[in-house]
């Protein structure tokens, strides 16, 4: 696979289905990253993108909300 071949400062992988991606990416993503999606001729990948982007607004959202912390763990590599 050719996520095998980046280093591995590079968080990559493959999902089996598009609600797996949005899991993956929320439970990943930190402020500043750039999540690239890339699909062979998928329809749906602008609504998976847009999907990924509600998502991860919504985390932020309740992020700020009280009692929640503003940030998640670290992410280690």
């Amino acid at each position: 696979m050719l996520a095998d071949d980046l280093p591995p400062a590079v968080a990559c992988g493959h999902a089996p289905d598009h609600a797996s991606v949005v899991a993956w990416v929320t439970a990943t993503a930190r402020p500043g990253d750039t999540a690239l999606i890339m699909g062979a001729r998928d329809p749906a990948l602008p609504a998976l993108a847009r999907s990924i982007l509600a998502a991860l607004e919504s985390l932020k959202a309740r992020a700020g909300a009280p009692g929640t912390p503003p940030d998640r763990s670290p992410r280690t590599r």
